[in-house]
C-alpha cells in the first residue's frame, strides 16, 4: 500500500477552484498508473506492507498502528492497496495488481514469475473533510490499520468510531 493525494490538480482547473469536487470520490477501485499519469494523483509515501495472510496455516493479522514516512509535503486523502498472492509454497509465482509506476516494498519482487490481472486496478480508502492528513517530508505519521469482513480499514490513531446497523464500526463521518 501507499498513501497519495488524489484531486489536487482541481485546485486550479483552467482558473477555476474544483477543489469541492473532491467530496464525491468514493469508489473503492482506481488507476495509479493512469493517475500518475495524468496528473490527477500524487504519491506521497514509499510502499508499505499492510496486512499479511497465510491460508496454509490460517494464520491471520490483527489490527496493528504502523509509522508511515512521507517522501514529499503534502496532504493524505487516500491509502491505495494491492495484494500479492504466492502461488506456490516458495513464493516464486505470485498474482499481484501492484501497480507498475511504483517500486515493491521488496525488491526481490522483480525476480519473481508476476501474472497482472487487466485491467489493472487497485482497491482505494478515501480520506474526507477533517480526515484529510496534511503531512510533512521526513516526519512519520502513525496509521491504523485492521480490516472488517473482506475489507482492510485505514484510521488516524484517535479517530472518533460509530457502528453501523450492521455492527461493523466505521470512522464517524465528518
Amino acid at each position: 500500500a501507499a498513501a497519495f493525494e488524489f484531486g489536487e490538480n482541481l485546485a486550479n482547473f483552467n482558473g477555476f477552484d474544483l477543489s469541492a469536487l473532491n467530496c464525491y470520490r468514493t469508489g473503492n477501485m482506481v488507476d495509479v498508473d493512469g493517475s500518475l499519469e495524468r496528473g490527477t494523483a500524487r504519491q506521497i509515501t514509499n510502499v508499505f506492507e499492510v496486512l499479511k495472510f497465510n491460508f496454509l496455516t490460517n494464520e491471520l493479522p490483527t489490527a496493528h498502528t504502523i509509522n508511515i514516512n512521507p517522501i514529499v509535503d503534502g496532504k493524505v486523502n487516500a491509502i491505495v492497496f494491492w495484494y500479492e498472492i504466492a502461488m506456490d509454497e516458495e513464493g516464486d509465482i505470485i498474482l499481484t495488481n501492484w501497480p507498475e509506476s511504483l517500486p515493491p516494498a521488496d525488491f526481490s519482487m522483480m525476480e519473481k514469475d508476476l501474472h497482472r490481472p487487466s485491467p489493472l486496478r487497485q482497491a482505494v480508502t478515501y480520506f474526507h473533510g477533517h480526515y484529510i492528513k496534511e503531512v510533512t517530508q521526513g516526519e512519520p505519521v502513525e496509521l491504523d490499520i485492521g480490516y472488517t469482513q473482506s475489507w482492510p480499514q485505514f484510521q488516524w490513531p484517535g479517530t472518533e468510531m460509530v457502528q453501523k446497523e450492521s455492527g461493523e464500526m466505521i470512522a464517524k463521518p465528518p
